[in-house]
């Protein structure tokens, strides 16, 4: 039989394995970020981006395949000037989310 305590940490720790599986579609829509790495391997281009308001942190994203050179163009100028980008992130149909769009502000 379960106790209050029991049934308290079954639910923590059911709650700690739904959240990662749901953090991903929190972080769609559009946001500022600071680009912590970015580069290309295995016929994509990633970026990790650091969110100013929070919600992730260092998090890996791939570049929409269309658009992947300007992205990176685009990323690694934001590396290099020390610049933030404005980018909107789609939900994840694989392990990354998808960056629909990425520019470069000031």
């Amino acid at each position: 039989m379960f106790s209050i305590k029991n049934t308290t940490t079954a639910l923590a720790l059911i709650g700690a394995i739904i959240v990662p599986h749901t953090s991903n579609a929190a972080a769609t829509g559009w946001h500022v970020c600071d680009i912590t790495k970015t580069g290309a391997g295995w016929n994509n281009h990633y970026v990790a981006l650091t969110c100013t308001s929070g919600p992730f942190t260092s998090k890996w994203h791939i570049m929409k395949d269309n658009q992947k050179d300007a992205m990176l163009a685009t990323a690694l100028s934001a590396a290099v000037s020390g610049k933030k980008v404005h980018v909107h992130i789609a939900a994840a149909s694989s392990g990354y989310n998808v960056i629909n769009a990425l520019y470069l502000i000031k």
